[in-house]
This record gives C-alpha cells, sequence and structure tokens, in this order.
C-alpha cells in the first residue's frame, strides 16, 4: 500500500516518503500561491484556481478570500453536502 492510499484511507503515513505526495504538495503550494496573487476583482481567475484547488465545488457560485493554503490538490478529504 502507497503512503497516498494511506492517506486515503486515513491511516497513518509518511508524507515526506512517496514521491507523488510530495509532487501534489508542490502543487498545491504554486496553487495557493497564485491564488494569493491575484487582484480582488479576479474572480473568474479565483474560481478556476479553487476548482483546480478542490477538485469540485457543490455549486457555481462561491467566495473563498485570500489568503488560502492547503497541503494538497485536489484536496483529497474534501467532504460536501449539495443541499
Amino acid at each position: 500500500m502507497t503512503e497516498k492510499e494511506k492517506m486515503l484511507r486515513q491511516m497513518l503515513y509518511d508524507a515526506n516518503n512517496d514521491t507523488d505526495l510530495i509532487e501534489e504538495r508542490k502543487a498545491a503550494k504554486d496553487l495557493c500561491y497564485d491564488f494569493n496573487h491575484l487582484r480582488p476583482s479576479d474572480t473568474a481567475g479565483q474560481q478556476r484556481i479553487m476548482r483546480q484547488l478542490l477538485g469540485r465545488t457543490a455549486g457555481d457560485s462561491f467566495c473563498i478570500i485570500a489568503p488560502f493554503c492547503c497541503v494538497y490538490a485536489p484536496m483529497p478529504m474534501w467532504r460536501y453536502s449539495a443541499e
């Protein structure tokens, strides 16, 4: 079982001993950096990056205000209710 599989199953895992997890963290940091440096008026850019970070959203309209930080992209534990 890979470290990522352990993480997704909410088991103990070594985040620094898995090249996939290391690369996903780097990608998430880059996307967070890009998001946090957008102009506040660039809502389309903000939503585009958030969809990359979150993997999916419950609807078309949402608002997340910088600064934003996450560890992995897309966020593997993301759960939401579309009610």
